[in-house]
């Protein structure tokens, strides 16, 4: 594993670790960073790490952005987990969408609560966008708190 740490103006220093597989963490400012995570350097991804700094650096200028391009470490995560994010992956910025719906569209009507534990275990916030996924009646959770899905739906211009 590898760690990139990127300051950004008003915002923080989010962390980002990477393995060969591809990004594994993504932390918000204010979340801790795991020795076990930093321990050894032997993953470089120049290019991806280039480029996911600068989307954050754009997301966070308020451009509309998409990790797409990103390539994420699933290990550790269930077949059902990583449909989850790739569906929540294809939500646009600025658009949102509720936990029942993202089930739907996984043909698993009635499984809006396995969505929402899903995501709960989403190791990296604004590549697999969760803060745009809703409860029906409220914002729903947050793995870094509902302060910080606040502030990201507000970054795209979104008030709910």
């Amino acid at each position: 594993m590898t760690t990139q740490t990127i300051d950004i103006p008003g915002v923080g220093v989010l962390v980002a670790v990477w393995t060969s597989a591809g990004l594994h963490r993504l932390l918000l400012p204010g979340i801790p960073l795991q020795p076990e995570w930093s321990a050894r350097k032997d993953v470089a991804f120049p290019n991806r790490q280039k480029e996911l700094e600068g989307s954050l650096r754009a997301y966070f200028a308020g451009r509309a952005m998409d990790f797409a391009g990103i390539p994420l470490d699933l290990a550790g995560y269930t077949f059902f987990q990583a449909r989850v994010f790739g569906c929540v992956r294809r939500l646009p910025y600025g658009a949102t969408t509720t936990y029942g719906e993202v089930a739907l569209e996984l043909g698993r009507a009635g499984a809006a609560r396995a969505v929402g534990q899903a995501l709960r275990r989403n190791r990296t916030p604004l590549v697999v966008p969760c803060h745009r996924i809703l409860a029906c009646r409220s914002l729903g959770g947050f793995g870094a708190g509902l302060e910080w899905k606040e502030r990201l739906l507000a970054f795209e211009g979104l008030h709910p």
